[in-house]
């Protein structure tokens, strides 16, 4: 039904007009699939099927290809999309080539994603909780709206999928062959997802780390089995994903720009975070992270050369790049996954809007009670979530800390929809548990006091017996649980006082596990970053040359004899780009409040525009000037103040030790900066 409905609703969303994108211009390999010819591409694309891929056309045949076409792999970048490109082009083989025949695949992805929720939730509850966390899954307004970006939703099965598995292995005391067949099917599952998306390798920690720690018997027991299970596991990874792994060893597959990407400003808007005086980028722009990096490798890494865009030179120099920002900045990084953790949890309640119910006006007056009413409460589910299995089994209930944390958290990477959007069954989840939790306990202490026994069936491979369990009171809690060849049913019945000592424990440790680190890793990059800051202002700079052409604009001298760069070059001159390292100074206390400052670039190529505005922040005291520090590039044109008094721009210098600095950040420096605090804090919810 779910793959019917996913079918349907994209079927339905190309008839009114709208428009997927999910970087059809990169399917010609798949256009090739289908025509019989392999992963290739052609060596000169034909006009009709440049027309096909830039989708001016929604229909392609195979006999518009010439017959004397040379394909081959030369320019073959779509090779981390293997699996998927290869898909795709089984799918058109069938169907017939086209944007809108690709219904049936969407559909297929849709059906796989909505069972295995059902499964994931079958494990913790019964089959009526589990199809409704099912079903809200699947008519969730934040599914539907990102089941068209196919490249980003083909990786959703995958990664419930995943989950499933490691919920499985922790959840059940399983003999050795099924732990090492679960761990196979995991190493499986990613390789081949890895074809589809790579940043699925995100995966591999949480399954260490569910391995070494969360398994039944606890952590020293059954080292043996937990190594085989590790090696099996990369065996199935490395079978099914190596042509995928040696291509992104080799040719570069930007592993590391997603993260750096999200590191820019905008995210922290999203993700609802602020404070210190520095900034790691302020533009969601590859060709301006391109730059940076390259810029980084030009000064620490001249042996990469010439460092071209997602190639192998650019992974390794972006990488070490990204290593230096985790070293210095790593409060942040936990702050940004907390404020991810936050936003996931709450999605249901934020995002919750069934398309068919558009016509409904009880419907959405229940909606809007609903969501104001329910607004933040994620959070809340997931504390009473975890206490409540704390009840009955310790390892499991900080099994589902960690499960919450991280794949909560790991979305801050770069925190966007398309992101993010599997998670949401996360709070569905927990919703469903602690529903049928409370209904069960209910049930349990109406009939208790009634005088009623309560009968509990209870399967087995054998067959069914009935049997009575007698409650009293509090003495039990019904936990529900399911899998071949167990007990639908069990029972914690007695020593509540044990139950009550588990709670407190892991209330308890939670906490700790939450607060202390966060607490160390702010002192220490409050070190790290003050001592980076002071190197900035420590460092010689000399006077740049500027001239007045306006009032509060100011250019660079322009080299008439020299011909500007075209498009092209000034593209490329990203891989090894000139940087200069500027140190404005200002008298804020002289400038008007609200003045702001803009590194202007040239605005003739849309793609090498890094123009960026700062507004100065108001000073109350102090006599040292503001500092403004920031990174410009080849395009660089000049500086702009909103105030063009004398007294409000002092001067405006070049670091001319730069190439000692490993981070070039942005920065604002005020009068007093040092008694600020270097790190992120939660400044809001959304």
């Amino acid at each position: 039904m779910a793959a019917i409905w996913g079918w349907a609703f994209y079927t339905g969303y190309v008839k009114t007009g709208h428009h997927p994108f999910f970087y059809q211009s990169y399917f010609e390999p798949a256009v090739m699939v289908a025509c019989g010819k392999g992963f290739v591409v052609s060596e000169s694309q034909p006009p009709a099927l440049r027309a096909f891929v830039m989708e001016q056309t929604d229909r392609f045949s195979c006999d518009e290809l010439p017959p004397d076409l040379t394909v081959g792999t030369k320019g073959l970048y779509q090779r981390p999309w293997r699996y998927l490109m290869t898909t795709v082009g089984v799918v058109w083989r069938v169907v017939g080539i086209s944007w809108s025949g690709l219904a049936p695949l969407f559909g297929v992805f849709y059906g796989a994603t909505t069972a295995l929720a059902y499964a994931l939730c079958r494990l913790i509850a019964g089959r009526a909780a589990a199809v409704a966390c099912a079903a809200a899954l699947c008519v969730s307004t934040l599914q539907l709206t990102n089941l068209p970006n196919l490249r980003d939703y083909a990786k959703a099965p995958f990664t419930l999928a995943l989950v499933l598995i490691l919920v499985a292995l922790v959840v059940r005391p399983w003999r050795t062959r099924d732990v090492l067949l679960l761990s196979l099917g995991y190493g499986l599952v990613m390789g081949v997802g890895y074809g589809f998306r790579t940043d699925l390798l995100v995966n591999i920690p949480p399954f260490l780390a569910t391995v070494a720690l969360f398994m039944p018997g606890g952590i020293v027991r059954n080292p043996g089995m937990k190594l085989a299970a590790v090696g099996v596991f990369a065996f199935g990874f490395l079978a099914a994903g190596w042509p995928i792994i040696t291509t992104v060893a080799s040719g570069g597959g930007c592993q590391w720009h997603v993260f750096l990407l999200g590191l820019t400003r905008p995210f922290n808007d999203a993700l609802g975070v602020a404070g210190g005086s520095y900034g790691w980028g302020h533009l969601y722009k590859d060709e301006y992270l391109w730059a940076t990096v390259s810029s980084y490798a030009t000064r620490f890494r001249p042996d990469l050369g010439y460092i071209e865009y997602c190639s192998h030179q650019y992974d390794v120099a972006s990488w070490e790049y990204l290593r230096r920002i985790l070293i210095t900045f790593p409060a942040d990084m936990v702050t940004r996954a907390y404020a991810a953790v936050l936003q996931v949890l709450d999605l249901p309640f934020r995002r919750f809007d069934p398309p068919f119910a558009h016509h409904l006006v009880l419907f959405y007056r229940i909606r809007a009670f609903a969501l104001t009413a329910l607004t933040h409460t994620g959070p809340f589910l997931a504390a009473a979530f975890v206490l409540t299995i704390s009840w009955s089994s310790l390892r499991q209930a900080l099994f589902a800390v960690f499960v919450i944390l991280y794949f909560g958290g790991h979305p801050a990477i770069q925190f966007l929809p398309r992101h993010y959007f599997p998670f949401e069954f996360i709070t569905w989840a927990m919703l469903a548990f602690l529903v049928e939790r409370a209904v069960c306990l209910g049930v349990a202490l109406v009939r208790n006091r009634s005088g009623a026994n309560i009968t509990i069936e209870r399967r087995g491979r054998k067959g069914r017996k009935a049997e009575t369990v007698i409650l009293s009171g509090l003495r039990g809690l019904c936990v529900l649980t399911s899998s071949r060849g167990t007990d639908v049913a069990s029972w914690i019945d007695g020593r509540p006082i044990a139950g009550v000592r588990r709670v407190a424990v892991c209330a308890a440790a939670a906490l700790v596990m939450l607060l202390v680190p966060l607490a160390l890793l702010r002192l220490y990059q409050q070190g790290r970053a003050m001592r980076l800051l002071e190197s900035y202002v420590a460092s010689p700079a000399s006077a740049l040359s500027l001239k007045a052409v306006a009032p509060g604009q100011f250019r660079l001298p322009v080299d008439r004899a020299a011909p500007p760069l075209s498009s092209i070059e000034a593209i490329a001159a990203l891989g090894r780009p000139k940087t200069l390292f500027l140190e404005t100074e200002l008298n804020a206390r002289a400038c008007r409040q609200g003045t702001t400052v803009t590194y202007r670039y040239d605005t003739a190529d849309p793609a090498t525009d890094f123009s960026r505005t700062v507004l100065v922040q108001p000073v109350a005291a102090g006599s040292d000037p503001t500092r403004l520090f920031e990174a410009v590039y080849t395009q660089f044109q000049g500086i702009d103040v909103s105030d063009a008094s004398p007294s409000c721009l002092q001067r405006v210098l070049v670091v001319t030790a730069a190439e000692r600095l490993p981070l070039l950040l942005s920065a604002q420096l005020p009068a007093g900066w040092q008694s600020q605090r270097q790190y992120q804090r939660l400044v809001a919810f959304r």
